[in-house]
């Protein structure tokens, strides 16, 4: 029984994989920046192999900044070994947050630590289809919120972050119209905002310097402009950390 269970996640997961890649994507979810830094100049660095590099550093005890990357490469999208579609995106972003040690020594010498980041940033977006001989191409900038909630200690880290999203689109270059946008989920030249809230779960093991991080979320829209987007935040990194103070055992 646990056997199938496995298999049928297994296939679930890889049908999801196709369905996205085969549709046309305005927005993908990057990897939740989640610091959960504890003292004055120590800093976190992360990456993965989803292309997302991201950067924190406590300024004080309770004052952090965080910068992130986002690179989706070009993916191609083929139909019976024939290209039908070509496209690629970015985003960067930046943010300031208040970072407070709530509880010590909660369990085993771990830390219950709150953190609130708000930031913004900017990116875009570009694809060809071959199928209509078109093409798309469109900026974006971004706000977010992201409150966080989460359990710190020497060798394993928990934490939870429903973070907020706006989206705002330039006016996009295209041979579609704005009919065929609306279609397609894709931003048209009415430019509405973009509202998601996006819960995810970050889970981090090993020692103090070095741990392997999971993250897994969602992201659902909140506002009733349609938008192709990746739903699901499925990623596994590396996490590296400098500067903290020594562990209380």
């Amino acid at each position: 029984m646990h056997r199938m269970t496995i298999q049928l996640l297994a296939l679930a997961v890889g049908t999801l994989s196709i369905l996205l890649q085969a549709c046309n994507t305005a927005y993908v979810p990057n990897t939740v920046n989640v610091p959960l830094m504890r003292n004055a100049n120590e800093a976190r660095i992360y990456a993965d192999p989803k292309i997302n590099v991201q950067a924190s550093y406590a300024i004080t005890n309770e004052i952090g900044v965080m910068a992130s990357a986002h690179i989706v490469t070009e993916r191609t999208n083929d139909s019976n070994a024939a290209v039908i579609q070509r496209g690629s995106g970015s985003q960067y972003e930046a943010g300031i947050g208040y970072q407070k040690m709530l509880m010590q020594n909660v369990i085993t010498s771990g830390d219950l630590v709150g953190e609130v980041y708000v930031g913004g940033g900017f990116g875009s977006l570009r694809f060809d289809n071959v199928a209509d001989n078109k093409s798309y191409e469109v900026s974006a900038t971004k706000i977010f919120l992201q409150p966080s909630l989460g359990f710190s200690h020497q060798y394993i880290e928990v934490a939870f972050t429903p973070r907020v999203v706006a989206l705002m689109y330039g006016e996009p270059t295209t041979q579609y119209t704005d009919a065929e946008l609306d279609i397609k989920e894709l931003p048209n030249r009415s430019m509405p905002m973009h509202w998601f809230i996006e819960p995810a779960i970050t889970v981090r093991g090993g020692i103090q310097e070095v741990k392997l991080q999971f993250q897994i979320g969602q992201s659902f829209q909140l506002s009733s402009t349609a938008l192709a987007h990746e739903k699901l935040i499925l990623v596994v990194g590396a996490s590296f950390n400098l500067g903290r103070n020594s562990p209380r055992n």
